[in-house]
C-alpha cells in the first residue's frame, strides 16, 4: 500500500510541468490544491492521506510540502532544475534522500495528449482540458485529466540528462501552462483528484529549496521507501 500511495504522489507532483513558452513571464510563488480520493479506500486511507499540497515554484525549482495527514509526516520533496538534482525529505530523521540520474539511454515514454473543447475557471484562471493516455508497466492503458492555464508558466531544462529530470518526468508535450486540476485514478486505490485553491505569486526564500541544515544525505533506496 505504502508503494502505491508514494507513486501516486510523485506522478501527480511530477504532473506540474509543462511545455512552455520561452518567451513567456514565468510564474514565482505558490499553488496551494485541495487533495479528494474517491473509492473504495478512500474510507480506510482517511487519516493517512492528506488535506492539501502546496507547490512552491522558482525558476527551475519546485518543492512540495503536504499538509494534513499522515503523508505530512514523509516531508518535502524538492527538485533543483539547474543543479539537476532531486531530493526526498526524511524529516523524522533528518535525512535528504538523493535521487540518482537514470542512464542517459533511458527514454520514457512519452503521453498522448488531445486537447478537448472543455474551458472552466479554476482559482481565477480559465483552464482548457487535456485528455493524457499512457501505458503501466504492465501496458495496460491509463486515462487522466488535467486543466491548465496559459495564464500561468513554468520554466523547465531542458537539456537536463539526470536525477531529476528523470524523477521529473513532468515535460508533458502538448500542455500548454500550469495544471490547476488533475484527475488520475490509481488502481487498487481510487480517484484522486487535485484542484488548485489558491495561486499566491511572491518572492521565495532559498530556504524552500535548500536542504535544512543538519540533515544527513543519503542516496534513495527504492526498497526503504516502499517502491519495491
Amino acid at each position: 500500500m505504502r508503494r502505491v500511495i508514494i507513486a501516486l504522489f510523485t506522478s501527480l507532483s511530477l504532473s506540474l510541468w509543462a511545455q512552455n513558452d520561452t518567451n513567456s513571464k514565468y510564474f514565482e510563488g505558490s499553488i496551494s490544491y485541495s487533495f479528494d480520493l474517491t473509492g473504495e479506500m478512500s474510507a480506510m486511507l482517511k487519516t493517512f492521506l492528506p488535506e492539501s499540497m502546496t507547490f512552491r515554484f522558482r525558476k527551475m525549482d519546485m518543492a512540495m510540502t503536504i499538509e494534513g495527514g499522515i503523508m505530512s509526516k514523509m516531508g518535502n520533496l524538492i527538485f533543483l532544475g539547474e543543479k539537476n538534482e532531486a531530493y526526498m525529505m526524511d524529516s523524522e530523521n533528518k535525512k535528504a534522500m538523493r535521487v540518482m540520474p537514470k542512464s542517459k539511454d533511458f527514454k520514457p515514454a512519452q503521453p498522448v495528449v488531445v486537447k478537448e473543447s472543455e474551458t472552466i475557471n479554476i482559482a481565477g484562471f480559465p483552464c482548457s482540458k487535456y485528455k493524457i493516455a499512457t501505458r503501466d508497466k504492465e501496458g495496460n492503458a491509463k486515462i487522466s485529466y488535467v486543466w491548465a492555464t496559459e495564464k500561468l508558466q513554468l520554466l523547465k531544462n531542458s537539456n537536463s540528462e539526470g536525477s531529476a529530470e528523470q524523477f521529473r518526468s513532468f515535460m508533458i508535450k502538448g500542455i500548454k501552462g500550469v495544471p490547476l486540476k488533475m484527475v488520475n485514478t490509481q488502481a487498487n486505490l481510487g480517484t484522486v483528484t487535485l484542484t488548485a485553491i489558491r495561486v499566491l505569486p511572491e518572492k521565495l526564500a532559498d530556504s524552500y529549496f535548500s536542504i535544512p541544515i543538519g540533515y544527513q544525505i543519503e542516496e534513495f533506496d527504492p526498497m526503504k521507501a516502499g517502491f519495491h
